[in-house]
């Protein structure tokens, strides 16, 4: 079976060779995306710790593993006719998933799902959503940062994506979105739920407030960033908003993720299995220990 999956990463590896050098220059060229070099360490990491379920399951090489690898050799197809890059990417997943399950059957597939779907985040998103989630992530941060500069007691307007001050003008660009912190707390709440055993209540929350959490971090930014401006320095905050604004913001999500997964262990208690928990306190007796109720007989002559 190992040589099977060697042999299977050595063809796939040649065969999305264009694709996987196309991802690694957004990874190095965009800082939206340099997320995407870790995203493949985690889901091996994610495999070794399901390596368990392996253990306990019959492996089986399974042909309906042939239908899903041809969807994907499909899509690769399509998108490469078609020159749309992100499909020939994307499809590099249904291709995994059809390996695992025609070498180790529907088992393989159970065991490695999770890694193979978490790979969809070392994939660029495709132009015109990426273009649409700037625009609107710009606009989000641009108002809502107004209304932070004005609660601290300074003068602002929002012209467009612009922030009028008192003597300077702090614009939005399009690198100041947000949209590269989304992507990466997007990735960082779906490892956390993948690898935690919280019920599904936790995870849920955590997933959705990946959104929350890289708005609010975006907002401190360029409120610090207003401040710093607005007291001439004008340098400071070309560092903070340029050269330090990645580290910046994954600081402030970070900090917020601590707190939220605090809170949430606050908030709510798992509760444990009943069934378990009668069976700690009235352990089941045996017929031995069972106590034993004397017959009176009625004595003789009655």
């Amino acid at each position: 079976m190992v040589l099977l999956l060697a042999a299977g990463a050595v063809v796939l590896l040649w065969t999305y060779w264009g694709p996987l050098v196309q991802m690694a220059k957004h990874w190095w060229d965009d800082p939206q995306y340099s997320h995407g070099v870790l995203v493949p360490l985690f889901s091996l990491l994610l495999l070794a710790t399901r390596k368990s379920m392996l253990a306990k399951a019959a492996l089986r090489p399974s042909w309906w593993g042939l239908l899903v690898l041809a969807g994907g050799i499909a899509l690769r197809l399509y998108g490469a006719y078609y020159s749309i890059s992100w499909f020939e990417q994307i499809s590099l997943l249904p291709c995994l998933a059809g390996i695992a399950v025609l070498i180790g059957g529907w088992p393989a597939f159970r065991w490695s799902w999770p890694a193979i779907a978490f790979l969809g985040f070392m994939i660029p998103l495709p132009y015109f959503l990426e273009t649409m989630l700037a625009r609107q992530l710009r606009q989000i941060a641009t108002l809502t940062s107004v209304y932070s500069i004005q609660t601290i007691g300074l003068p602002a307007l929002a012209e467009g994506t612009n922030i009028k001050l008192n003597e300077h003008t702090l614009r939005v660009a399009p690198e100041c979105s947000g949209l590269g912190m989304l992507l990466v707390f997007f990735a960082l709440s779906t490892g956390i739920v993948l690898v935690s055993k919280r019920p599904w209540v936790d995870k849920l929350v955590i997933l959705a407030s990946a959104v929350p959490i890289a708005v609010i971090a975006n907002i401190v930014r360029i409120t610090v960033t207003a401040v710093l401006s607005e007291y001439s320095y004008t340098k400071a905050a070309q560092m903070v908003i340029h050269d330090w604004a990645g580290y910046f913001m994954m600081v402030v999500g970070l900090g917020l993720l601590w707190l939220e997964l605090k809170l949430l262990g606050k908030l709510l208690i798992v509760e444990k299995d009943r069934s378990e928990s009668a069976a700690f306190i009235l352990p089941e007796m045996s017929t031995a220990a069972k106590p034993r109720v004397a017959s009176v007989s009625q004595p003789k002559g009655a």
